[in-house]
């Protein structure tokens, strides 16, 4: 829907008993003079701050995930105080997809695995995040079955470029091995150790450290691919 550098507009819409202005009487509100103004065959007593928003209705812009978050809590605070927010457009669709709720979805075909109903569920709301350009946290309890989720959900967005998994160095062994268990014949590479290299990729996974990903960033960030994981996320934070 949106790229991490586009910018939203944010504007206000007035509105008096529920219904909205138009720009023309929007500026015959900003440009009066006293507080009761003559607008619809009425008139409307118009408090200086209400004037004072009629005059700077273009508010700026916003990046895509305040927009988004605004989009979703249906509000914002500017100059200390909370205003009704109605996302338009591309954005009103997105808080649209993300807020009619998913149905679980099916094993992939490829999935050696059988998987339970928060598994599937887990595996659709990930599938739609994913599809929508949008990252998401399975925060599911150890021992649940949160690699094999992952590992779904590869399998059913099936794409050409493979997937990075970011973990602890502990933990390598047990994703080839998830991998090789519950995809076979799915590529599997670590990325890690002096002879490491991403040449020749056909796709499947890559697994490297997070150490291994602060020292080969460049070489990292110039490979495509289909989806970034982290694992044990905690160790994603600020240095």
């Amino acid at each position: 829907f949106f790229e991490s550098e586009d910018l939203l507009q944010f504007r206000w819409q007035l509105a008096i008993g529920g219904d909205p202005l138009t720009e023309a009487e929007m500026d015959t509100l900003a440009e009066a003079h006293r507080p009761v103004v003559r607008l619809r065959d009425r008139w409307v007593l118009v408090d200086p701050a209400l004037v004072r928003r009629a005059r700077k209705r273009d508010l700026g812009l916003l990046d895509p995930v305040d927009a988004l978050s605004v989009a979703l809590t249906g509000s914002a605070e500017t100059d200390g105080e909370t205003v009704e927010v109605v996302p338009v457009g591309a954005l009103a669709a997105l808080r649209d997809r993300l807020t009619a709720g998913v149905r679980p979805a099916e094993a992939p075909p490829g999935l050696h695995a059988t998987l339970r109903d928060y598994q599937s569920r887990g595996l659709a709301w990930l599938d739609l995040m994913t599809s929508l350009g949008l990252g998401g946290c399975l925060a599911d309890d150890m021992g649940l079955g949160k690699t094999v989720t992952v590992i779904a959900l590869h399998l059913r967005r099936a794409r050409t470029e493979p997937t990075l998994v970011v973990c602890p160095a502990s933990l390598l062994g047990n994703w080839q091995r998830e991998i090789n268990r519950f995809a076979p014949g799915v590529p599997v590479r670590r990325f890690h150790g002096p002879d490491r290299t991403l040449d020749d990729l056909t796709g499947g996974f890559v697994l490297t450290t997070y150490g291994t990903m602060r020292s080969a960033a460049t070489t990292l960030a110039e490979q495509p691919w289909g989806m970034v994981v982290a694992d044990e996320a905690q160790h994603v934070k600020n240095p």
